[in-house]
């Protein structure tokens, strides 16, 4: 099984942060605030945290999309279910909590230390932030099942794709 530990912070949080750091938001909706920290990260050469959307009921906060807030990922480490979680921050996790406090303005109050089972595919994308052109609100359609194999099978990104099915006057079916 695979942990995460870092900083929970709420979406609030996450804006201020990125007001502070000149992180432009690209339009995203606040549950997808990842995608452009990630970036900025990235391109800053920073190899921590990874930022990425979490579940956290205890946090306070009402869930946007399913989701509480964001997780600054520090470290991941892998377990097994028998193994006891050794649950607390360590050098490493307090430079990159000194730096978003000095850098980003966060308030220490405001970073409460978490770890969580990597139930959301945190890691999917490798454990460091990855630059990304992640722009607009989110859209979701739907799919017949051999257009997502095409999809899948032509290698091309989601705007092209969606483009060529238009061209080929192909109905694809925007949802709300």
């Amino acid at each position: 099984m695979l942990y995460a530990f870092g900083y929970f912070i709420g979406f609030e949080t996450a804006r201020t942060i990125m007001q502070r750091l000149a992180i432009p938001d690209k339009g995203c909706d606040v549950h997808q605030l990842y995608f452009p920290i990630n970036d900025w990260l990235a391109k800053q050469g920073k190899t921590k945290p990874l930022v990425g959307p979490i579940r956290h009921p205890h946090s306070g906060f009402q869930p946007i999309r399913g989701m509480h807030g964001l997780l600054l990922v520090t470290r991941f480490e892998r377990r097994f279910e028998d193994q006891p979680l050794a649950d607390i921050e360590n050098d490493s996790d307090r430079q990159v909590k000194d730096w978003l406090i000095q850098e980003s303005g966060a308030k220490e109050s405001d970073l409460s230390w978490h770890s969580c089972l990597d139930e959301t595919g945190l890691a999917d994308n490798g454990t460091m932030p990855f630059r990304n052109d992640f722009a607009g609100k989110e859209s979701r359609y739907r799919l017949k099942p051999d257009q997502i194999g095409r999809y899948i099978r032509s290698g091309k990104g989601w705007p092209a794709f969606l483009e060529e099915m238009r061209e080929n006057g192909e109905h694809v079916q925007q949802l709300e």
